[in-house]
């Protein structure tokens, strides 16, 4: 077991899973499931920076799911992987991105 000793306690390490912070929440007020990431890509509000990354869906009150979502990158490469139905379009406008697509089982680069 790996830690430190406190007080001649052994005490765990924290470990980070990456699970995406505050994920169920934004599911709830949102409609997009954002399950984990290295921290450099993030969920942003529209027009924050011009280099965004724009994820097109269809709109749905239902599913609580609006028709755009904005992703800001803090480095030149991250990782994040979510969950979003009927999505049909990445848009960037400075920069040229990758992006592995899953859809019943079969996963795209584009």
């Amino acid at each position: 077991m790996l830690g430190f000793r406190v007080a001649g306690r052994r005490q765990p390490l924290a470990i980070e899973d990456s699970a995406y912070a505050n994920g169920a929440r934004i599911l709830a007020d949102k409609g997009i499931l954002l399950k984990k990431g290295d921290g450099n890509l993030l969920l942003a509000e529209c027009g924050q920076t011009a280099d965004q990354i724009k994820e097109l869906t269809v709109k749905s009150a239902s599913a609580g799911r609006g028709d755009v979502y904005r992703f800001q990158a803090i480095t030149m490469t991250g990782y994040l992987a979510l969950e979003l139905s009927r999505a049909f379009a990445l848009d960037t406008v400075e920069s040229s991105i990758s992006v592995d697509l899953t859809a019943n089982g079969t996963t795209t680069t584009v």
